[in-house]
């Protein structure tokens, strides 16, 4: 069955929201704060023709969504135009209940202003979180839903849209977002669910700072040169639902151009070596001998990024393209990664950032791996 009724358990949700938006209009909330409920109507896309279940007519989402909106304290928030910093809360029925059900997810974000004036504005939001789907692949029970093998998964969110001012605390919202859930073939199988939607909501704005305007973040960087070297980690579970988990071990050396100190580019030269592509090439006799496995497991890639600093955190995005022509088992030629890094102090001379760091890669809309590690910058 592919749709069925909402329920009552979609109206308890309903309700319940909008029970959560309506109580700061009466109660104290302090400054900078402003809750944002918003409504999303989409339908999961069929990204390959593997996915193995009948595509439900539509998926229905709300989000609610904490925000505090910085005033530029500090250079980072007056750089990038006063962002507002989320925690969002939510819930995503998926069309069919019988095979991908429910999603519940927790998603810090931020939202970037793009252009806008006093009374309206467009926001770009993205956020990655955790998200909890109760329903999953069953051999038994649930075997066509090849895309989500897990309930623990991540989510990575964005949304485009816009804000405009219909009262002196209250605005209305609309755009478009796109939501996609994934394990990171942690625990087979692992298609993914990407889901493109509709959105439109509103937020209430009750006591918002008053912008700092000091314009001192424009001073150039003293040095706009720098370098980068990172170490991964990342673990696949190996070709059937239940199979072993093996690692990934990835690494990665960069030159660094600071375009500004919030905003930095990459250029690189990265390396992974997929254990369990060298036991498959050996239990299946791909390879002749153990050094042909292991250059068939090796992977190196050339690639672009950028990042952009919120203080000591970083948002990276990266592209890169595979340049190792003994390399199997990969399904496209280029790649996409999305990197969340927390920067400790500099030490040292020249200046040295150690970071921690997860990351997202994903060939098209289906994701490989989530990777952890850590690095530094100088």
């Amino acid at each position: 069955m592919i749709a069925r009724p909402i329920g009552k358990r979609w109206m308890m949700v309903v309700g319940l929201l909008f029970l959560a938006t309506a109580t700061p209009v009466s109660a104290q909330v302090p400054v900078g704060w402003a809750p944002e409920l918003s409504f999303h109507h989409g339908k999961i896309l069929k990204h390959t023709p593997k996915i193995a279940y009948d595509i439900p007519e539509r998926s229905l989402g709300l989000m609610l969504n904490w925000q505090l909106h910085t005033n530029g304290e500090k250079a980072w928030q007056r750089h990038h135009r006063f962002p507002a910093l989320g925690l969002a809360a939510q819930y995503y029925w998926l069309g069919d209940r019988e095979v991908v059900g429910n999603a519940w997810s927790f998603l810090p974000n931020i939202s970037l202003k793009i252009l806008g004036k006093e009374r309206w504005k467009l926001d770009f939001t993205m956020g990655t979180g955790l998200a909890i789907l109760d329903r999953h692949y069953d051999l038994i029970s649930n075997s066509s839903n090849n895309a989500i093998g897990s309930s623990i998964n991540d989510i990575t969110f964005l949304c485009l849209q816009m804000e405009v001012q219909v009262q002196a605390h209250w605005r209305l919202v609309a755009g478009g977002s796109f939501t996609h859930f994934s394990n990171g073939a942690s625990q087979l199988p692992n298609l993914g669910i990407n889901v493109p939607a509709l959105t439109i909501g509103a937020t209430y704005q009750p006591n918002l700072f008053s912008p700092a305007m000091d314009t001192s973040f424009r001073v150039p960087p003293a040095r706009r040169f720098g370098a980068h070297l990172s170490f991964d980690l990342a673990f696949k579970e190996s070709s059937t639902p239940g199979g072993p988990k093996q690692p990934i071990y990835i690494g990665a050396v960069a030159g660094t151009f600071k375009l500004n100190e919030f905003n930095h580019l990459y250029l690189g030269l990265g390396y992974e070596y997929h254990r369990s592509v060298y036991n498959f090439a050996l239990h299946t006799y791909a390879f002749d001998t153990r050094k042909e496995a292991r250059q068939g497991a090796t992977r190196w890639m050339v690639f672009l990024a950028d990042e952009f600093l919120f203080g000591s955190l970083g948002v990276m995005l990266q592209a890169g393209y595979y340049v190792s022509p003994k390399s199997v088992l990969i399904s496209k030629p280029i790649y996409s990664k999305l990197g969340i890094r927390y920067y400790l102090p500099a030490v040292g001379k020249p200046a040295t950032q150690f970071y921690a760091g997860i990351y997202l890669k994903a060939h098209a809309f289906t994701a490989e791996y989530i990777g952890l590690g850590m690095g530094a910058r100088l």
